[in-house]
C-alpha cells in the first residue's frame, strides 16, 4: 500500500455497526495512547491508497475497541464496504510509549503483580486478534499473559519492571 510515511497503521474496521452507518473498530493497541481529541479524520486503506474520512463521532469502548461515525457513511451498507480495512492516523497524535511497533522493547522487562509479586521475565511479545500478549518465563514454565491499559499499571524504564494487576488466577492456567 502506498502510505504516506507519517501515516501509521493504528487497526481495522471489524465491523459494521448499528444501522446509521455506525463502524466498530479494533485497534492494534490501547486506545488509550491515541490522542483522539487532536484530530478530525482518519484514513482507511482501499485499493492501495489511503482515502482520508472525516470523523463525526467516536466511542471508546473497551481499552482496544471503539465504535466510530464516519461523515458520508450513512447507512449499513456503506459501512459494510468498509470492514476489514486498517485504518491509519498521522504518527504525531500516537503516544509511542507502548505501541504496537515498541513493544518488542519490553522483552527482557520483569512483570511484578500486585497480588502474587514477581511473576517472571517477559521473553517474547505476541500479538493475538484481540490482544497483545507478553510470554513471560514463570518457574520455568512459559505462561502468556495480557499487556494492556487494564493489567498494567506503570512501566518503568530504568529497572526494566512493569507493575500490572493481573485477572485471578491467569497464572494457573
Amino acid at each position: 500500500m502506498l502510505i504516506n510515511e507519517d501515516l501509521k497503521e493504528v487497526g481495522y474496521i471489524s465491523k459494521a455497526h448499528g444501522i446509521i452507518g455506525e463502524l466498530k473498530v479494533q485497534f492494534h493497541f490501547a486506545s488509550s495512547l491515541i490522542n483522539f481529541n487532536k484530530f478530525n479524520s482518519i484514513y482507511i486503506g482501499i485499493a492501495n491508497e489511503p482515502v482520508p474520512y472525516l470523523l463525526q463521532s467516536i466511542n471508546l469502548l473497551q481499552q482496544n475497541q471503539a465504535i466510530i461515525k464516519l461523515e458520508d457513511i450513512n447507512d449499513r451498507s456503506s459501512a459494510e464496504l468498509l470492514v476489514k480495512k486498517s485504518i491509519y492516523i498521522y504518527k504525531e497524535f500516537i503516544d509511542d510509549d507502548l505501541s504496537k511497533e515498541d513493544l518488542s522493547k519490553l522483552i527482557g522487562y520483569t512483570i511484578v503483580d500486585k497480588n502474587v509479586g514477581t511473576v517472571g521475565v517477559i521473553t517474547d511479545i505476541l500479538e493475538a486478534p484481540m490482544q497483545i500478549l507478553a510470554e513471560v518465563m514463570c518457574e520455568n514454565e512459559a505462561k502468556l499473559l495480557p499487556l494492556n491499559e487494564a493489567t498494567i499499571v506503570e512501566i518503568k524504564h530504568n529497572s526494566k519492571k512493569i507493575n500490572t494487576i493481573l485477572p485471578d488466577n491467569i497464572l494457573n492456567i
